[in-house]
């Protein structure tokens, strides 16, 4: 895993009223945050933007902004550092690098069972057949 950082002056954090339950709270004050952060200006390797790209497509908009949304506590601090941590998490699941499939040979030996009892299996199936009556 390599080294890579979040720099705190890209990250924006945008207060916004949540949704739902809550009455008049919800209806006065704004507590959902709305985290975006810019991929553009970065630094960051290509395979990281490919992996990122790859992995949460759905949360980058097309100017290469990080679009975060939490709503689910009652405070805007907390929901403040509920999107700081999906953002570190979403970094850090970018930067595992899936490793390579490797093509595995078949041995001969297993190739040779297979016909075998695939020709086993044939046999079997033709001795339930009906015998062709010749005139």
């Amino acid at each position: 895993m390599k080294n890579t950082y979040i720099k705190n002056n890209k990250i924006k954090y945008y207060p916004m009223k949540s949704s739902g339950s809550g009455g008049q709270k919800i209806n006065k004050v704004s507590t959902a945050i709305l985290l975006k952060y810019e991929i553009r200006d970065q630094d960051y390797p290509k395979w990281f933007i490919k992996n990122l790209k790859e992995k949460f497509g759905n949360r980058i908009s097309r100017e290469n902004v990080l679009i975060i949304k939490s709503n689910s506590s009652r405070y805007q601090k907390n929901n403040k550092k509920s999107c700081l941590k999906k953002l570190i998490e979403i970094f850090q699941t970018s930067l595992i690098i899936p490793k390579e499939r490797k093509k595995t040979i078949i041995p001969l030996k297993s190739k040779i069972k297979r016909l075998r009892d695939k020709k086993n299996i044939s046999r079997k199936k033709s001795l339930r057949m009906v015998p062709k009556i010749e005139d």
